[in-house]
Protein backbone atom coordinates (compact mmCIF):
# COMPACT_ATOMS: atom_id res chain seq x y z
CA UNK A 1 0.00 0.00 0.00
CA UNK A 2 2.76 2.43 1.09
CA UNK A 3 4.23 1.84 -2.68
CA UNK A 4 0.83 2.26 -4.21
CA UNK A 5 0.44 5.98 -2.55
CA UNK A 6 4.50 6.81 -3.67
CA UNK A 7 3.92 5.89 -6.73
CA UNK A 8 0.74 7.50 -7.16
CA UNK A 9 1.88 10.74 -5.53
CA UNK A 10 4.91 10.89 -7.62
CA UNK A 11 2.49 10.24 -11.05
CA UNK A 12 0.33 13.27 -9.59
CA UNK A 13 3.28 15.74 -8.39
CA UNK A 14 4.25 15.77 -12.08
CA UNK A 15 1.02 16.13 -13.43
CA UNK A 16 0.16 19.28 -10.95
CA UNK A 17 3.15 21.07 -12.20
CA UNK A 18 2.20 21.37 -15.45
CA UNK A 19 -1.10 22.49 -14.09
CA UNK A 20 0.76 25.16 -12.48
CA UNK A 21 2.37 26.17 -15.34
CA UNK A 22 -0.99 27.45 -17.08
CA UNK A 23 -2.25 24.47 -18.15
CA UNK A 24 -5.03 24.50 -15.70
CA UNK A 25 -9.22 24.60 -15.74
CA UNK A 26 -9.27 27.58 -14.07
CA UNK A 27 -12.13 30.17 -15.87
CA UNK A 28 -13.41 27.23 -17.51
CA UNK A 29 -17.14 26.57 -17.50
CA UNK A 30 -18.15 23.52 -16.28
CA UNK A 31 -21.37 21.42 -17.70
CA UNK A 32 -21.38 20.30 -13.67
CA UNK A 33 -23.63 17.49 -12.59
CA UNK A 34 -22.51 14.02 -10.70
CA UNK A 35 -22.28 11.00 -12.95
CA UNK A 36 -19.27 9.61 -14.21
CA UNK A 37 -19.93 6.39 -16.62
CA UNK A 38 -23.01 5.32 -17.27
CA UNK A 39 -23.46 1.42 -17.34
CA UNK A 40 -26.01 -0.81 -19.32
CA UNK A 41 -25.74 -4.14 -21.18
CA UNK A 42 -26.49 -4.38 -25.11
CA UNK A 43 -30.33 -5.87 -26.07
CA UNK A 44 -29.94 -9.42 -26.20
CA UNK A 45 -26.05 -9.16 -25.27
CA UNK A 46 -26.59 -11.26 -22.92
CA UNK A 47 -30.31 -12.75 -23.87
CA UNK A 48 -32.55 -13.51 -20.74
CA UNK A 49 -32.21 -17.11 -21.90
CA UNK A 50 -30.01 -19.72 -23.34
CA UNK A 51 -30.25 -23.06 -23.73
CA UNK A 52 -27.83 -25.83 -22.52
CA UNK A 53 -24.93 -27.91 -23.72
CA UNK A 54 -23.10 -25.55 -25.86
CA UNK A 55 -25.80 -25.34 -28.23
CA UNK A 56 -26.06 -21.64 -28.16
CA UNK A 57 -23.57 -19.50 -28.33
CA UNK A 58 -23.69 -15.42 -26.79
CA UNK A 59 -21.84 -12.47 -26.54
CA UNK A 60 -22.07 -10.09 -22.99
CA UNK A 61 -21.89 -6.63 -24.34
CA UNK A 62 -21.20 -4.11 -21.78
CA UNK A 63 -21.94 -0.45 -22.92
CA UNK A 64 -19.71 2.53 -21.61
CA UNK A 65 -21.36 6.26 -21.70
CA UNK A 66 -19.38 8.80 -19.65
CA UNK A 67 -21.72 11.29 -18.51
CA UNK A 68 -18.94 13.59 -17.00
CA UNK A 69 -16.19 15.83 -18.07
CA UNK A 70 -13.03 13.60 -17.45
CA UNK A 71 -11.75 11.50 -20.57
CA UNK A 72 -11.02 8.05 -19.25
CA UNK A 73 -7.60 6.41 -20.36
CA UNK A 74 -8.84 2.75 -21.54
CA UNK A 75 -6.20 1.27 -19.28
CA UNK A 76 -7.86 2.43 -16.50
CA UNK A 77 -11.29 1.00 -16.83
CA UNK A 78 -11.59 -2.69 -15.58
CA UNK A 79 -14.82 -4.97 -16.88
CA UNK A 80 -15.13 -7.99 -14.54
CA UNK A 81 -18.03 -10.64 -15.18
CA UNK A 82 -18.89 -12.90 -12.32
CA UNK A 83 -21.77 -14.61 -10.92
CA UNK A 84 -20.92 -18.15 -12.12
CA UNK A 85 -17.76 -20.73 -12.79
CA UNK A 86 -15.80 -19.53 -15.68
CA UNK A 87 -15.67 -22.81 -17.31
CA UNK A 88 -19.61 -23.35 -17.08
CA UNK A 89 -19.95 -21.37 -20.04
CA UNK A 90 -16.82 -22.33 -21.76
CA UNK A 91 -14.09 -19.54 -20.53
CA UNK A 92 -11.07 -19.26 -18.54
CA UNK A 93 -10.56 -16.62 -15.51
CA UNK A 94 -8.17 -14.64 -17.35
CA UNK A 95 -11.57 -14.16 -19.79
CA UNK A 96 -13.67 -12.52 -17.07
CA UNK A 97 -11.64 -9.00 -17.06
CA UNK A 98 -11.29 -6.76 -19.67
CA UNK A 99 -10.77 -3.23 -20.91
CA UNK A 100 -12.10 -1.03 -23.34
CA UNK A 101 -10.10 -0.35 -26.86
CA UNK A 102 -10.70 2.89 -26.92
CA UNK A 103 -10.78 6.09 -24.33
CA UNK A 104 -13.96 6.48 -22.76
CA UNK A 105 -14.86 10.19 -24.34
CA UNK A 106 -16.29 12.98 -22.22
CA UNK A 107 -18.95 15.51 -22.73
CA UNK A 108 -18.06 18.63 -24.02
CA UNK A 109 -19.18 22.27 -23.91
CA UNK A 110 -18.76 24.45 -27.05
CA UNK A 111 -17.84 27.88 -26.85
CA UNK A 112 -20.98 28.76 -27.47
CA UNK A 113 -23.06 26.71 -25.19
CA UNK A 114 -23.55 24.02 -26.84
CA UNK A 115 -22.99 20.28 -25.79
CA UNK A 116 -21.36 17.86 -27.43
CA UNK A 117 -22.30 14.60 -26.17
CA UNK A 118 -19.50 11.81 -26.44
CA UNK A 119 -19.26 8.40 -28.57
CA UNK A 120 -19.77 4.81 -26.45
CA UNK A 121 -17.27 2.82 -25.62
CA UNK A 122 -17.95 -1.19 -25.29
CA UNK A 123 -16.46 -4.29 -23.75
CA UNK A 124 -17.50 -7.28 -25.25
CA UNK A 125 -17.42 -10.74 -23.80
CA UNK A 126 -17.63 -13.25 -26.87
CA UNK A 127 -18.97 -16.80 -27.78
CA UNK A 128 -20.10 -18.14 -24.15
CA UNK A 129 -22.07 -21.17 -23.86
CA UNK A 130 -23.33 -23.20 -21.14
CA UNK A 131 -21.43 -26.41 -21.52
CA UNK A 132 -23.85 -28.46 -18.95
CA UNK A 133 -26.78 -30.25 -18.63
CA UNK A 134 -29.38 -27.68 -16.82
CA UNK A 135 -31.32 -29.71 -14.01
CA UNK A 136 -34.82 -29.86 -14.06
CA UNK A 137 -36.61 -27.19 -15.67
CA UNK A 138 -33.62 -24.93 -15.83
CA UNK A 139 -31.09 -23.39 -14.03
CA UNK A 140 -30.49 -19.37 -13.05
CA UNK A 141 -27.39 -17.13 -13.13
CA UNK A 142 -26.61 -13.77 -12.12
CA UNK A 143 -24.66 -12.51 -14.84
CA UNK A 144 -22.41 -9.11 -12.79
CA UNK A 145 -20.50 -6.51 -14.42
CA UNK A 146 -18.25 -4.78 -11.82
CA UNK A 147 -16.70 -2.25 -13.58
CA UNK A 148 -13.79 -0.06 -11.91
CA UNK A 149 -12.63 3.10 -13.56
CA UNK A 150 -9.98 6.15 -12.77
CA UNK A 151 -11.89 9.44 -12.47
CA UNK A 152 -10.91 13.29 -11.50
CA UNK A 153 -12.99 16.46 -10.64
CA UNK A 154 -12.09 19.73 -10.90
CA UNK A 155 -13.68 22.62 -8.66
CA UNK A 156 -12.39 25.90 -9.41
CA UNK A 157 -13.06 28.86 -7.12
CA UNK A 158 -11.19 32.04 -5.51
CA UNK A 159 -10.58 34.19 -2.44
CA UNK A 160 -10.31 37.50 -1.34
CA UNK A 161 -6.94 38.71 -0.20
CA UNK A 162 -6.47 41.68 1.30
CA UNK A 163 -3.34 44.07 2.48
CA UNK A 164 -4.59 43.36 5.93
CA UNK A 165 -7.31 40.17 6.25
CA UNK A 166 -8.48 41.89 9.26
CA UNK A 167 -9.20 45.28 8.45
CA UNK A 168 -12.38 46.17 6.20
CA UNK A 169 -12.70 49.42 4.63
CA UNK A 170 -15.45 50.93 2.44
CA UNK A 171 -15.48 50.44 -1.17
CA UNK A 172 -13.14 47.01 -0.23
CA UNK A 173 -12.87 44.96 -3.96
CA UNK A 174 -14.28 42.03 -1.72
CA UNK A 175 -15.08 40.67 1.31
CA UNK A 176 -12.87 38.33 3.01
CA UNK A 177 -15.89 36.74 5.04
CA UNK A 178 -18.47 34.79 3.19
CA UNK A 179 -19.10 31.72 0.76
CA UNK A 180 -17.27 31.94 -2.22
CA UNK A 181 -18.25 30.72 -6.32
CA UNK A 182 -17.63 27.16 -7.48
CA UNK A 183 -17.82 25.96 -10.60
CA UNK A 184 -17.47 21.77 -10.71
CA UNK A 185 -16.64 19.69 -13.33
CA UNK A 186 -19.31 16.78 -13.89
CA UNK A 187 -18.22 13.62 -12.02
CA UNK A 188 -19.62 11.54 -9.39
CA UNK A 189 -17.38 12.83 -6.58
CA UNK A 190 -18.42 16.20 -5.96
CA UNK A 191 -16.93 19.46 -4.10
CA UNK A 192 -19.45 21.73 -2.80
CA UNK A 193 -19.74 24.58 0.05
CA UNK A 194 -16.34 26.79 -0.69
CA UNK A 195 -16.64 29.14 2.41
CA UNK A 196 -13.85 31.83 3.65
CA UNK A 197 -12.72 33.38 6.86
CA UNK A 198 -10.22 35.65 8.05
CA UNK A 199 -7.48 33.73 10.11
CA UNK A 200 -5.24 36.60 10.90
CA UNK A 201 -3.72 40.01 9.39
CA UNK A 202 -1.87 37.74 6.63
CA UNK A 203 -3.72 34.53 6.97
CA UNK A 204 -7.05 33.07 5.71
CA UNK A 205 -8.94 30.39 6.13
CA UNK A 206 -11.62 28.67 3.83
CA UNK A 207 -13.52 25.40 3.85
CA UNK A 208 -14.90 22.81 1.11
CA UNK A 209 -16.74 19.87 1.39
CA UNK A 210 -16.44 16.91 -0.99
CA UNK A 211 -19.24 14.36 -1.09
CA UNK A 212 -19.91 10.89 -2.99
CA UNK A 213 -23.18 11.81 -5.10
CA UNK A 214 -22.65 8.97 -7.74
CA UNK A 215 -24.35 5.48 -7.68
CA UNK A 216 -20.82 3.84 -6.71
CA UNK A 217 -18.39 3.86 -4.40
CA UNK A 218 -14.91 5.14 -4.01
CA UNK A 219 -11.51 3.89 -4.25
CA UNK A 220 -7.70 4.71 -3.98
CA UNK A 221 -6.45 5.88 -7.52
CA UNK A 222 -4.47 3.33 -9.39
CA UNK A 223 -6.38 0.48 -6.92
CA UNK A 224 -8.69 -0.99 -9.50
CA UNK A 225 -11.01 -0.64 -6.52
CA UNK A 226 -9.20 -3.49 -4.68
CA UNK A 227 -10.99 -4.37 -1.53
CA UNK A 228 -9.07 -3.16 1.48
CA UNK A 229 -9.35 -1.03 4.42
CA UNK A 230 -6.33 1.64 3.08
CA UNK A 231 -8.10 1.67 -0.12
CA UNK A 232 -11.44 1.83 0.05
CA UNK A 233 -13.24 5.38 0.68
CA UNK A 234 -10.09 7.33 0.08
CA UNK A 235 -10.30 10.37 -2.14
CA UNK A 236 -6.94 11.92 -3.32
CA UNK A 237 -7.45 16.28 -2.90
CA UNK A 238 -5.07 18.83 -4.36
CA UNK A 239 -5.50 22.09 -3.73
CA UNK A 240 -3.60 24.12 -6.75
CA UNK A 241 -3.04 27.18 -8.18
CA UNK A 242 -1.69 28.64 -4.89
CA UNK A 243 1.59 28.17 -3.58
CA UNK A 244 1.76 24.74 -1.96
CA UNK A 245 4.18 25.80 0.91
CA UNK A 246 1.16 28.84 1.87
CA UNK A 247 -1.67 26.49 2.65
CA UNK A 248 -1.92 23.66 5.11
CA UNK A 249 -4.90 21.54 5.36
CA UNK A 250 -6.49 19.39 8.33
CA UNK A 251 -7.97 16.27 7.58
CA UNK A 252 -5.96 14.98 4.70
CA UNK A 253 -3.32 12.33 5.15
CA UNK A 254 -0.34 10.79 3.61
CA UNK A 255 0.70 13.90 1.53
CA UNK A 256 1.71 17.10 1.80
CA UNK A 257 0.07 20.48 3.52
CA UNK A 258 -1.94 21.45 0.54
CA UNK A 259 -2.32 17.80 -0.68
CA UNK A 260 -3.09 14.24 0.41
CA UNK A 261 -6.14 11.29 0.84
CA UNK A 262 -9.06 12.29 2.30
CA UNK A 263 -11.43 9.79 3.74
CA UNK A 264 -15.35 9.42 2.86
CA UNK A 265 -17.97 7.79 4.89
CA UNK A 266 -20.42 6.45 1.99
CA UNK A 267 -22.31 9.42 0.87
CA UNK A 268 -21.78 11.74 4.12
CA UNK A 269 -20.39 15.01 2.86
CA UNK A 270 -16.57 15.32 4.57
CA UNK A 271 -15.29 18.63 5.31
CA UNK A 272 -11.72 19.93 4.85
CA UNK A 273 -10.30 23.12 6.21
CA UNK A 274 -7.26 24.92 4.97
CA UNK A 275 -5.25 27.78 6.22
CA UNK A 276 -3.59 30.24 3.42
CA UNK A 277 -0.89 32.30 4.40
CA UNK A 278 -0.81 35.75 1.87
CA UNK A 279 3.03 36.68 1.20
CA UNK A 280 1.95 39.27 -1.37
CA UNK A 281 -0.77 41.23 0.29
CA UNK A 282 -2.17 43.62 -2.22
CA UNK A 283 -5.77 43.85 -2.77
CA UNK A 284 -7.35 41.18 -5.08
CA UNK A 285 -8.93 38.37 -5.72
CA UNK A 286 -7.04 34.85 -5.92
CA UNK A 287 -8.44 31.99 -7.88
CA UNK A 288 -7.41 28.88 -7.48
CA UNK A 289 -8.79 25.04 -8.11
CA UNK A 290 -9.32 21.95 -6.43
CA UNK A 291 -8.82 19.06 -8.05
CA UNK A 292 -9.76 15.04 -6.71
CA UNK A 293 -8.77 11.85 -8.35
CA UNK A 294 -10.04 8.48 -7.42
CA UNK A 295 -10.64 5.21 -8.38
CA UNK A 296 -14.85 4.51 -8.70
CA UNK A 297 -16.48 1.22 -8.80
CA UNK A 298 -20.27 0.63 -10.24
CA UNK A 299 -21.87 -2.60 -10.81
CA UNK A 300 -24.70 -3.67 -13.23
CA UNK A 301 -26.24 -7.10 -12.99
CA UNK A 302 -28.79 -9.64 -15.42
CA UNK A 303 -30.22 -12.57 -14.67
CA UNK A 304 -29.81 -15.59 -17.32
CA UNK A 305 -32.40 -18.34 -17.18
CA UNK A 306 -29.79 -21.54 -18.56
CA UNK A 307 -33.15 -23.87 -20.06
CA UNK A 308 -32.93 -28.02 -20.63
CA UNK A 309 -32.70 -28.61 -24.36
CA UNK A 310 -31.97 -31.98 -25.22
CA UNK A 311 -29.63 -32.71 -28.18
CA UNK A 312 -30.34 -33.50 -31.36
Amino acid sequence: MKKLIFVFLAVVALAFAGCENGEDQRGTSFLGGDRGLELRFMPDAPPDSVSDQGQQDFDVMVELRNRGEYEVPMERVLVELSGFRPEAFGLSSADMALSPNENVIPRIMNPDGSVIEPPEAYVTFEDLSYQDAAVGTGTRFPFRVDVCYGYETTGATQLCIKENMNIDRPGDLCNVDGTRSLSTSGAPIQITNVDQSRAGADRTRFTFTVQNKGPGSVFVPESTCETGTRLENRVFVNVEGLPGENVNCVGLMEGTGNAGFLILSGSEPKEVSCIYTVTDRNNRVEPFNIRLAYDYKQTLTKNIDVEHHPLG
